[in-house]
C-alpha cells in the first residue's frame, strides 16, 4: 500500500479525506487487476497434462525438475481448495443449525401462549352444527365440554370459547377450543395420548386426532422429529415424540419387556438434527414437505436444516461431494449432501445457496 494512503487524522484511527481518497482509489486498482486476470481451472483434471506438454515442447533439456514442481504445486493447491470447500460448507452449516435453534426459540415461546388452546380433528359433524349465530357457539362449546368429560370425568375447567375451521364440503373440520387454564388443557392432550396408546380411548375418539395449537413451523419440526424416532429405534432403545408439548422433544428410552421403560436421553430439534439426521433418506421427510408447503421458500434450510427449497429440488441441486466430512466432529462421518441423488439437510439454502454439481432430489445423510 501506498505511504500517502496511510495518513490518520489526530484520532489515530480515521484516514484523513486526501488519504482516505488515495486508499480508496488504490484499493478499486488493485481489485480492477485481479477481476481482469486469466482464471485456471483447478479443477480440470488434464491440466497436469497439459503443463507436462507447454514443458516438454518449450524447454526439454530442464528435464523433470520442472515439472515435478508444477505438480506439487498443483496437488497443494487443490487440497487447500478442497480444505477451503469444506471450511465453507461447515461454516454454512453451522449457521443454518444456530438460526434453526434460534427460530425454534421463538417459535416455543409464541406456542406456550397458546397452550391454553386445544384442535380436535374428525369431532364435528358439519350436518349437524347450526349455520351461525349464538347457537352455534353454543353447540361447538358444549362439544367441546363433552370431548373433555368423556376423556376425563370429573372434568371441571370452563370452556371459555370454540370454533371451527375448515371446509365443511370435504368433512375435515377442527374444532379449536380455549379452557381457562393451560394446566388443564395440557392434562386433556395427555390424557388423550396416553389412552391411545394404552388403547382405552372411547370407541367414538378412534379416529380424532389432538393437538396443541402450534406455529406451522412448529408442525414441520414434528415430522421431522418423527421420521427421526423412527430411525433411532433398535432393538434396545425406541423414541417417542409427545405432540401436546409446545416444543418437539425426542425421548429415546430402553425397549423393556415389562415395567416402566428406562430413560436414556431426550434430544430438542437441532441436537436430534445433529445427531440422527444423517440417517434421514427422502421418503422420511415427504410429511414434512407437505406441512412445510411454500409456507418457508427461501429458507427452508435455516429453519429446519434438513429439508431443501422447491428450487432446490426442481432442479435438484445440493451440496457437492467437496463437502464430506463437513459434519465430523458431531457425531459422524460424511456430509449432509446430496451425494448419489440421497436427500440431506446441509449448508446451503435458505438464504446461504451456494451453485453445486453434484445432487439428486432423494437421498440420505451418510450413516456413522
Amino acid at each position: 500500500m501506498l505511504k500517502s494512503s496511510q495518513v490518520f487524522d489526530k484520532d489515530g484511527v480515521h484516514l484523513t479525506q486526501k488519504a482516505g481518497a488515495t486508499f480508496v482509489k488504490n484499493l478499486l486498482g488493485m481489485a480492477e487487476d485481479n477481476f481482469e486476470a486469466d482464471i485456471i481451472d483447478l479443477g480440470d483434471k488434464d491440466i497436469v497434462e497439459k503443463i507436462e506438454i507447454a514443458a516438454t515442447n518449450g524447454k526439454k533439456e530442464s528435464g523433470g525438475v520442472a515439472i515435478n514442481e508444477l505438480k506439487r504445486s498443483v496437488m497443494e493447491m487443490r487440497e487447500w481448495r478442497d480444505n477451503f470447500t469444506q471450511n465453507i460448507n461447515k461454516k454454512f452449516i453451522n449457521d443454518n443449525l444456530m438460526i434453526a435453534r434460534m427460530r425454534e426459540e421463538l417459535d416455543t415461546e409464541i406456542n406456550r401462549k397458546k397452550e391454553d388452546r386445544t384442535l380436535v380433528a374428525g369431532c364435528v359433524d358439519p350436518t349437524l352444527m347450526p349455520i351461525a349465530g349464538k347457537d352455534r357457539n353454543t353447540y361447538l362449546k358444549q362439544l367441546a365440554t363433552n370431548f373433555c368429560k368423556k376423556l376425563d370425568p370429573i372434568f371441571d375447567a370452563e370452556v371459555q370459547f370454540a370454533s371451527v375451521s375448515g371446509r365443511p364440503d370435504k368433512g375435515n373440520l377442527m374444532l379449536e377450543f380455549k379452557l381457562d387454564s393451560a394446566d388443564k388443557a395440557r392434562e386433556i392432550r395427555k390424557n388423550f395420548a396416553q389412552k391411545r396408546i394404552a388403547n382405552t380411548l372411547p370407541e367414538s375418539f378412534g379416529k380424532l386426532q389432538v393437538m396443541s395449537v402450534i406455529t406451522q413451523a412448529t408442525k414441520v419440526r414434528f415430522e421431522i422429529m418423527k421420521a427421526i424416532a423412527r430411525q433411532v429405534e433398535t432393538d434396545k432403545e425406541v423414541g417417542y415424540v409427545p405432540t401436546y408439548l409446545p416444543r418437539p422433544i425426542l425421548h429415546i428410552k430402553g425397549k423393556e419387556v415389562t415395567g416402566p421403560r428406562k430413560h436414556i436421553r431426550s434430544l430438542t430439534f437441532t441436537d436430534a438434527i445433529e445427531q440422527y439426521g444423517r440417517r434421514l433418506e427422502a421418503g422420511d421427510l415427504r410429511t414434512a414437505y407437505d406441512k412445510a408447503a411454500w409456507n418457508f421458500q427461501g429458507q427452508m434450510r435455516q429453519h429446519f436444516v434438513v429439508l431443501m427449497d422447491k428450487d432446490e429440488l426442481a432442479r435438484g441441486s445440493g451440496h457437492s461431494g467437496s463437502s464430506r466430512g463437513a459434519w465430523r466432529g458431531r457425531g459422524g462421518r460424511g456430509s449432509p449432501s446430496m451425494d448419489r441423488g440421497r436427500l440431506t439437510g446441509g449448508a446451503r439454502g435458505g438464504g446461504m445457496k451456494r451453485p453445486s454439481e453434484e445432487s439428486g432430489p432423494e437421498g440420505k445423510f451418510q450413516k456413522k
